[in-house]
């Protein structure tokens, strides 16, 4: 059997011994796939392909974690998502920074305009009203981690959950509100 009729799981068996062939086959076998989960949370090619190429060296250095029982690009598309979320929230954590930190030429702090202001509270409201029409099971992490500001840890234990439970309950919290501040 040649290497290109190889399936994912004989391809991952091949790169977990370091057979630099079988990741970049796995690379060119999933780039296209990846390429449009990316697009669906960030605009711009540029940020796209930066962000498959940084899900793809994420996803080669947790490879040993990998669970064969799930399919590969349900695990690589997971680590995409939570790429260009983590990208996402950069982003805008530096537009906020950036216009709360922003400081004259003379080294003077610059104060938000009220509509500034204004604007930063209406997109936190809408953000409240939005996470309070997810599922319980999505709402209550979200709520400790976005508005109580808990680190997943904390959640967990409050909640009496699995970490990893925790982990992905609040990243799909995080798609679903990404998808309904877009409409």
């Amino acid at each position: 059997m040649g290497k290109k009729t190889l399936g994912d799981k004989d391809l991952i068996i091949k790169a977990l011994q370091n057979d630099q062939n079988a990741f970049r086959m796995l690379y060119e076998k999933h780039k296209n796939g990846l390429y449009v989960h990316i697009s669906k949370y960030v605009q711009g090619k540029e940020d796209i392909e930066d962000l498959c190429q940084e899900s793809f060296k994420k996803a080669f250095e947790q490879l040993p974690s990998y669970n064969p029982e799930y399919k590969f690009t349900t695990w690589l598309y997971s680590i995409g998502a939570h790429t260009a979320l983590d990208h996402l929230k950069k982003q805008k954590n530096d537009v906020f920074a950036s216009s709360v930190d922003h400081q004259a030429e003379n080294g003077e702090m610059v104060s938000l305009t009220p509509e500034e202001e204004m604007v930063i509270v209406e997109m936190a409201e809408e953000v409240k009203k939005h996470l309070s029409s997810l599922q319980d099971i999505y709402r209550k992490p979200a709520e400790l981690r976005f508005l109580k500001e808990y680190g997943y840890e904390e959640i967990a234990k409050e909640l009496g959950l699995p970490l990893n439970t925790v982990k992905i309950r609040i990243m799909r919290a995080k798609v679903a509100l990404i998808t309904m501040l877009k409409r």
